[in-house]
């Protein structure tokens, strides 16, 4: 699920116990985009996410793409309550175009293989916190150099290359009776 708004507020991150920690955010949503029914919405990021919120700002226009999450629980009175959450795993600001090569790596979106699947919720199926992703280093690869000039040489007046030998590597020593 995705929702687009204007961030209100973003808490610090604390430690829920010893292997969980969760940060808050709030969003204001206006689905009819005309200023009179805005709707504050309350986000969590859990473990590594919340290190997400550190490149954003109260003020900044994001979309936050998310899990809904529910569960329940029965009080002392025996009565079944009921809890929601709505669990951030991508967030990126609002109608950002950048110039190519020009993003930060921490902002862009999570590649498609590290983004969970709606829904997976890997320490509920294997009992362990998830991995952290693998972060992606940004891969430069030149292209072909192309040279323009008015008057091209013909291919006869060009300098010829240099080629260099690679000397053959050494032959390896005879080490006699050694047992391995």
């Amino acid at each position: 699920m995705n929702l687009t708004g204007r961030i209100l507020v973003i808490s610090d991150t604390k430690p829920i116990n010893e292997t969980l920690q969760k940060r808050e955010f709030v969003i204001e949503f206006d689905e009819k985009k005309d200023g009179r029914y805005p709707q504050p919405i309350k986000f969590e990021a859990i473990q590594e996410k919340c290190d997400l919120l550190d490149f954003y700002k109260v003020g900044d226009d994001v979309s936050v793409d998310y899990n809904l999450k529910g569960r329940s629980w029965t009080n002392p009175k025996n009565e079944d309550i009921y809890f929601n959450s709505m669990q951030m795993w991508r967030i990126s600001m609002a109608n950002a175009v950048a110039a190519p090569g020009m993003q930060n790596p921490a902002l862009a979106p999570v590649p498609a293989p590290y983004a969970p699947a709606p829904g997976a919720n890997f320490q509920h199926q294997h009992g362990v916190p998830a991995p952290a992703p693998v972060p992606l280093a940004p891969v430069v690869m030149p292209g072909p150099v192309q040279y323009q000039q008015a008057n091209p040489a013909p291919i006869a007046q060009l300098a010829p290359v240099a080629m260099h030998a690679v000397p053959a590597p050494a032959p390896a020593p005879d080490l006699g009776d050694i047992p391995f």
